[in-house]
């Protein structure tokens, strides 16, 4: 069961608000007939498509569950090969016939948002994997990055504070948030703590929309309470470390990139510049800052003075563990030359 039910009848309770119910019959080998029967319409000789498509979902979830899985689980593929799996088999029947690619990927989310199970109970392939990191000193703690190039900083980073990272390629999908959150369940951190989020993305409605959707995710992953930060008109659930009052004010004229013409007219732009102040704290919906102005310098300065200060687990402690770990392994290396060099001083 997902952490975020907290007892069986919730879980029951959304599957019922679903229509989605226990079959010992194979659904995708069901007859005409009884589809009909089961989920036609009273109006029409078709079947509730949306309806059976969850069901057929929940029933290769079950099959999962009970050490059965698909072909397509073992293949660690994408959403498209689930239904590739259904396509082979839906067929079969006029009333099931049809292109349902986006019927199954929809309802597939949906009952991911229902946090019925996650994208990893279906071994799907997870493609931003390599860019992330679980932090399991400081777990309170995510640190996300719109741009890969910051990947190298965010990694040095995790490995001295112990914190979570990500750097996301752009504005992240529900797959890879929904990974992040499962894996930091199954690595046994108390979801039901206050995380603290912060972010290195760009001073544009574009990095907005990074963060707005980061949280969203997570939220829809189960993860319930993040800190609240006030230095906007609005609160935010994340804490935006490159803003312009965090970049010397004397370089900030030179730095800043103008926005598109035709994209300062977007209402999410205009909302963005009133919201934020701008570059200039004059609502100007022309400038923008990139994140990649911020050199490393400056980017570990604000970890220093933002995010050390957060640290459940010291920094100080962490840098002892990690050289009595490295020590450790050095002379585990020696006593492993010395076994299989016998005799050698």
């Amino acid at each position: 069961m997902h952490f975020a039910w907290k007892t069986v009848s919730d879980l029951e309770q959304q599957l019922k608000k679903l229509g989605i119910q226990h079959f010992d019959e194979d659904l995708l080998a069901m007859k005409a007939e009884t589809l009909q029967k089961t989920f036609g319409t009273p109006k029409s000789k078709g079947i509730q498509m949306q309806r059976y498509i969850r069901n057929v979902i929940w029933q290769l979830y079950e099959e999962i569950q009970a050490g059965q899985p698909p072909p397509f689980y073992h293949r660690k593929g994408l959403i498209r090969d689930i239904w590739y799996h259904i396509r082979k088999f839906t067929g079969r029947h006029r009333i099931t016939q049809g292109d349902h690619e986006s019927v199954i990927d929809n309802q597939l989310t949906r009952m991911i948002k229902a946090r019925l199970f996650t994208y990893r109970d279906f071994n799907l392939d997870e493609a931003n994997a390599p860019w992330r990191r679980l932090g399991l000193e400081n777990p309170h703690i995510i640190l996300i990055a719109e741009k890969r190039a910051f990947f190298s900083v965010l990694k040095d980073i995790q490995e001295d504070l112990g914190i979570t990272i990500a750097c996301l390629g752009g504005v992240p999908g529900l797959l890879t948030v929904n990974y992040t959150a499962g894996d930091m369940a199954a690595a046994g951190i108390d979801m039901d703590q206050v995380f603290i989020v912060f972010t290195m993305v760009d001073f544009d409605p574009g990095g907005l929309r990074v963060a707005t959707h980061y949280i969203g995710h997570m939220q829809t992953s189960g993860v319930r309470h993040f800190r609240q930060f006030l230095y906007y008109k609005k609160p935010t659930l994340w804490f935006d470390l490159l803003r312009p009052e965090h970049f010397p004010k004397d370089k900030l004229k030179s730095a800043a990139n103008e926005i598109p013409k035709h994209i300062r007219k977007y209402q999410s732009t205009i909302e963005w510049a009133n919201n934020t102040g701008g570059v200039f704290g004059d609502k100007s919906t022309k400038w923008s800052l990139y994140a990649n102005e911020f050199t490393d310098v400056m980017l570990r300065d604000l970890v220093e003075r933002f995010i050390v200060p957060e640290l459940k687990t010291p920094k100080d402690v962490l840098t002892r563990k990690r050289t009595w770990r490295e020590l450790d392994g050095a002379l585990t290396d020696l006593l492993m030359w010395k076994v299989l060099h016998p005799g050698q001083p």
